[in-house]
Order: C-alpha cells, then structure tokens, then sequence
C-alpha cells in the first residue's frame, strides 16, 4: 500500500478503535495524532516487519507477514517470541543507523552484548550502568572490558559515583539518558529479563544460556551496503548473524562461480563449525553460482533476444538471480535452482516478480519469469496451472517459463 496521508489516517482510526491508541490531547490536531502512527512505521522497519520502498508503497517482509498472521486472541506468546527473535538480530552499524561512521565500531549485536553482561555481572544491571557503560562498546569483544568499568563502578561509594557523573561531559549523558528508556524497552523486551526496581535482571537463566549458545559459537556480523540489503536479512526469518548466512551472502554476491569458491575456501576452518546441511547448502550455492555464470554470460540461451539488466539485484525481500529484458522491453526475473524447483522456488520467483511490478521503474504489468531449475515436480506444474486459473487464462507459461538444465537446456 502507498504510505501515504490517507493511508496514515486509515491506521490511526483502526488503532483507536482497537484501543491502541489515544492519541488526543487538548489542543491537539490531526497532524500530532498521525505522528504516532509514522512512529510506528519506525519502529516495524528497525524489527524488519515492514520497509517503505523507494517507491513510496510500505512493503511488508516475511517475517511481518509471519508476525501478522499470529491469532492473538488467546494469547500474546507467540507475537513476542517472534519480536524476540527479531531484535536478536539487530545490530550496530547498520544502513538505518546514525553516527555509526567511527572505524573503532566494528559491530554489536546489542541484545546479546547484554545478556552477556547480565551473565557476568550477578545477574542484574542498573539503569545507570547501562547508560553510562553499556553505551561505550563499540565491538561484541569489548564485552570484558564493560563488565569491567561496571564492577570498579559497583566498588564506589555513592559520594563518589555523583562526583564521576560530574566530570562526564553533560551534553552526551543527557542525551543517552532521553534515548536510554527507549533502548531498554527494545533491547530487554524478551520474557527471559525483565526491567523492574531501576535494573534490569535475568527473568529465566537457562533460557538465557540457551540463547547465549544458539548465537555466540558460530557469530558472525555482517556488513550491509544499503538499506535495502538490511531490510531483507532482518526480514527473513531464517537469516541469522552466524557464519552459515554469511557465507550464504558472500557466495550469491560474487561476481563469478571461481570467486565464490575461492572466497568459501579462505573460511575452510569455519565450515568445520557448521552442521553437514549447510555446508551442502553453501556448496549447492556455489553450483547455482557457476549455472548463473552462464547465463549471466549468454542470456540468449534462455531466450532469443534477452539481455540481462542486472545480477544478483538486491530488494527488501531478497537478491533475485538475473533481472533480464526480452525484445519486447518486458522485464524477465530469472531464478535458478541447481536442483528441484520445490514449492519454495515456486514462491519465490512470485514474489521477486511482484516486487518489480510495484517497484521498478516500467514494472507495473511488465514482468515475467523463467525459473531455472534441475527438475520439476509435479507439484510445481500444478503450481502454474493455478496460477494461469488465477490470471484467467489456461496456459500460464507465457507469465512463468520452466527451463530444465543438464546436458541440454529444454523447456518443462
């Protein structure tokens, strides 16, 4: 939907009869009322619900999706396991983050910076030691050192702590305490801590530790070139800031098959750490890679006349393989998969197709696709005879092409 005035209007009268908001005040206008609900707009782009496209039109991800479909009639757990997940997964820098430019800030997972603290501190931190010590990582490896300065802290006196407060400069405390409230809410908000009494405390350690031991063996922070890329790791559900979708990521972004392989054998040690199914992922990944090589090169083969517009094209849902244009000037999203097209690839390609109806420039009603794959089951054939019901027509091999590749490419 465009995220536009009327459209602002429309949530802000569903959140009030929701009772979500109340946004009236004496005095107060329309335009201050509809300011909460752009707010929110904020808030649903940093969990990767939700991203408003260059276009103007709010996209919502997967993970959004996922989000919305909960029934929270009966209970609110599931809805907040889900934003849980998602603000495990925040990190600084990233392309949505300000004053981040320092060559010291290497990267911090926020939430995990914390409960590490949590762990090594007793259990609990103050509000004042989060703003005054936590605020001053700028690496995931700065976590002893914090811990540090926070137990020479605890050993002051209370004379002593007002007068080091003091000598701070003011400017910057009075601006990490306005921002503070905001940062605990967000970075405390799973059940396993909790905020009460001026600290934060862990609520439930062995699911603490089980976070902890999910994320802390294979961590790996990534860099994101643009917002773009950010929006579609943070709102994939299965990405995570570990080695497996680094390694994912460094693949689909090289620019040829020998690249992505030497690149892959440069981490030989890390792969050890991952599970045997992902380093085969990674490794179909590089084959997917080396078919893309071919017909990045040669798009002709697909089809006569085709020329390809962009590789690897980053969206807020994902890179599509190669954005192609036939003689015509339609736009031809071309998907591989080295192996079968499951239903899956089958959602996939839909998905990038959509995207660059509503957001490519000359996209809207101008797109097609051809997936590429090893083989196709039977479901996927059953797939687009629906899909063809849906568009009214009976053949809907002229939206969505099957190719077969092996020894020789073929229609499917």
């Amino acid at each position: 939907m465009e995220w536009d005035t009327d459209t602002q209007e429309m949530l802000l009268d569903q959140l009030i009869a929701a009772g979500v908001l109340n946004p009236y005040v004496e005095g107060a206008d329309r335009r201050n009322a509809t300011a909460l609900v752009r707010i929110a707009e904020v808030l649903l782009k940093v969990l990767g619900f939700a991203w408003k496209e260059p276009s103007g039109r709010l996209s919502v991800t997967e993970a959004g999706s996922e989000f919305a479909a909960i029934d929270t009639s009966e209970s609110l757990q599931p809805a907040r396991e889900i934003i849980s997940r998602q603000i495990t997964k925040i990190q600084f820098p990233n392309p949505t983050s300000r004053n981040t430019e320092a060559p010291e800030f290497t990267g911090i997972l926020p939430h995990l910076f914390l409960l590490q603290a949590l762990v090594k501190l007793d259990g609990y931190i103050s509000h004042a030691e989060f703003n005054l010590f936590l605020n001053l990582a700028w690496s995931q490896e700065d976590i002893d050192l914090v811990v540090g300065w926070i137990e020479s802290w605890r050993d002051l006196t209370a004379t002593d702590r007002t007068t080091l407060k003091r000598l701070l400069p003011q400017t910057r405390l009075r601006r990490v305490q306005q921002n503070a409230s905001y940062q605990r809410a967000l970075f405390a908000f799973p059940d396993y801590v909790t905020i009460a009494d001026g600290q934060i405390s862990i609520a439930e350690p062995q699911q603490v530790y089980r976070v902890m031991e999910q994320i802390l063996p294979t961590l790996k922070l990534r860099e994101f070139a643009s917002e773009e890329e950010w929006i579609a790791y943070m709102g994939n559900p299965k990405e995570a800031p570990d080695w497996y979708s680094f390694l994912t990521s460094m693949v689909e972004t090289a620019p040829d098959q020998r690249t992505a392989t030497e690149l892959t054998e440069e981490f030989g040690e890390v792969l050890e750490l991952l599970e045997d199914e992902k380093v085969a992922e990674i490794r179909r990944k590089q084959v997917e890679k080396a078919i893309e090589d071919v017909f990045f090169e040669y798009p002709e083969l697909l089809e006569p006349g085709l020329r390809v517009v962009e590789r690897q094209k980053q969206t807020s849902i994902g890179r599509l393989d190669l954005l192609c244009e036939d003689p015509t000037g339609r736009y031809v999203v071309v998907e591989i998969k080295a192996n079968e097209a499951d239903d899956g690839a089958i959602g996939q390609i839909l998905r990038y197709i959509g995207w660059i109806h509503r957001n490519q420039d000359r996209g809207h009603r101008n797109v097609r696709g051809i997936l590429l794959a090893g083989s196709f089951p039977d479901k996927a054939y059953y797939a687009r005879v629906g899909l063809g019901l849906a568009q009214g027509e009976d053949d809907a091999r002229r939206f969505l092409k099957f190719k077969r590749h092996g020894m020789v490419l073929e229609d499917a």
